[in-house]
């Protein structure tokens, strides 16, 4: 090492020894020449070394005639600014975010668990459940200064003061163990790392797990049925619903957890939550403009389609989002073999990847599908309840081969959109039949 820089208090740094003298850094901002410098020599009883003088006149030379440093003074002593520099000046060591930063003021203020070890084993093993998830420990952080009841759930360092880290470690236990049922219950729904759009639209849920003391067997159990749709309902809408967990988060489940503790005492409250959130600008009602894009969609597939065929069992199933008329089908020398005009090839080839073109099958019948045509596919597998099938997942009459899959499309799309319309609660267009 070169240089030794260390922060020290002012009792500290007057302390001297043979080896030790130490000069603040700032003060050669103030240095104007060298015969500044050869004050602080004389007066540390110095000047007569070259070591000292060589060290101190390198210093001068880097912060006054060399354009290598940029610097400005910051006054502000908000600690929050504070990190924030420190995170954006650290770029050149090991990157830190800000909740890293917060996570060490934890591990620094828990008394009997380590919290690093505990966040990290926490995240893990969620993040295993069913067929996995994306959750990071900023949700965690984030889930633990919503549920112990923090007065803002905003990642800042005033709210990871002694009192808040003791509040948060006494109620470890019962928090994580919301939040472990929380994602158990979202995996029931089907949804997984690929699947779930918005990992922040679990965290209302798991408050409301947390206030309710986490129900043994609460994902599972019937007696908790009609919790569970109202909780599976809420969800949908509000991952369909853009713009719902994007800007204004920290405000919204802090008004989102007021909601739950004064209505969720004994069932999910739906009502009070959409309530509150459209008096946010977050409302979960739909538009008609809005379902003529869900309907064409190609993302939040998986959430229409659970919406769209409630009968599917995601619990005890793995499905796939399957193409009906499978994708391969769709390049351009195929569709050309299948005899489709040249000037129709762009728009199927478009369409392929969008709603009315996809459905959710059971990993099984995924496999054995593979690129067979939908109505050779349907006979082979349901036989006489081919129909049945069809019917069941708005199918209509499925054409042979690709020639006629633009009007199948239309008419499949046609009801998908009236059945959005009657599950969403949209009236449809003036002079539309419902």
């Amino acid at each position: 090492m070169q240089y030794d820089f260390r922060f020290l208090t002012r009792e500290e740094s007057e302390q001297e020894d043979k080896t030790h003298c130490w000069y603040r850094v700032a003060q050669i901002l103030a240095a104007a020449d060298a015969l500044d410098l050869h004050d602080f020599l004389l007066e540390k009883r110095l000047a007569d070394q070259r070591g000292p003088f060589r060290f101190l006149a390198r210093l001068h030379k880097i912060a006054h005639t060399e354009p290598v440093i940029a610097y400005y003074e910051e006054d502000d002593q908000d600690l929050d600014k504070v990190l924030d520099i420190f995170i954006r000046t650290n770029s050149g060591g090991t990157t830190l975010s800000y909740s890293d930063m917060l996570m060490s003021m934890a591990t620094a203020q828990w008394k009997n668990l380590d919290a690093r070890d505990a966040i990290h084993g926490t995240v893990d093993e969620i993040n295993r459940t069913a067929d996995g998830f994306g959750f990071s420990k900023d949700f965690l952080l984030k889930a633990g200064l919503m549920l112990a009841g923090i007065g803002s759930v905003q990642f800042k360092v005033t709210n990871f003061n002694r009192t808040n880290m003791k509040l948060l470690e006494d109620q470890w236990d019962r928090i994580t163990r919301a939040v472990r049922t929380a994602v158990e219950l979202v995996a029931r729904f089907g949804f997984s790392r690929e699947s779930l759009p918005a990992n922040n639209a679990v965290l209302p849920i798991t408050y409301y797990l947390y206030l309710r003391d986490t129900p043994t067997g609460f994902a599972s159990r019937t007696v908790y049925r009609e919790d569970r749709r109202a909780i599976r309902s809420w969800l949908i809408r509000s991952l369909l619903k853009r713009g719902t967990w994007g800007s204004g988060l920290d405000t919204l489940l802090t008004a989102l957890r007021r909601v739950i503790r004064e209505h969720g005492g004994e069932m999910f409250p739906s009502a009070q939550l959409e309530a509150a959130m459209r008096g946010r600008g977050k409302s979960l009602t739909f538009e008609e403009e809005e379902l003529q894009d869900l309907v064409e969609a190609k993302d939040r597939t998986f959430t229409l389609l659970a919406l769209l065929y409630p009968f599917v069992n995601l619990r005890t199933s793995k499905f796939h989002i399957d193409h009906v008329f499978p994708k391969s089908r769709f390049s351009w020398a195929r569709l050309r073999r299948a005899g489709v005009p040249e000037d129709d090839i762009p728009g199927l080839a478009d369409r392929a990847d969008r709603l009315p073109n996809l459905q959710l099958l059971v990993d099984e019948s995924n496999e054995s599908k593979r690129a067979k045509l939908p109505k050779e596919w349907m006979e082979e597998t349901f036989g006489a309840q081919a129909n049945e099938y069809a019917e069941r997942h708005d199918l209509g009459n499925v054409p042979a081969d690709l020639t006629d899959f633009n009007a199948w499309y239309e008419a499949r799309r046609d009801r998908l959109l009236e059945k959005l319309r009657r599950l969403l609660g949209v009236d449809g267009p003036a002079g539309s039949e419902s």
